[in-house]
């Protein structure tokens, strides 16, 4: 049985996964958190319906 050496073995992508989710979080929060106000003005001011209506 032959053991591979460091150079052979496959990278450890971990540390890129985690920093794709940690900016993938940030952008999901801040839409999710920000955006809900901002499309619920937009959608007052483009169709006219009363602020409850459309929140609901």
């Amino acid at each position: 049985m032959t053991s591979l050496s460091t150079s052979e073995t496959a990278p450890f992508f971990g540390w890129d996964v985690v920093a794709a989710t940690i900016v993938l979080a940030i952008f999901g929060w801040g839409v999710g958190f920000y955006g809900p106000p901002i499309y619920l003005q937009m959608v007052v001011q483009r169709t006219g319906w009363s602020l409850a209506l459309v929140s609901t």
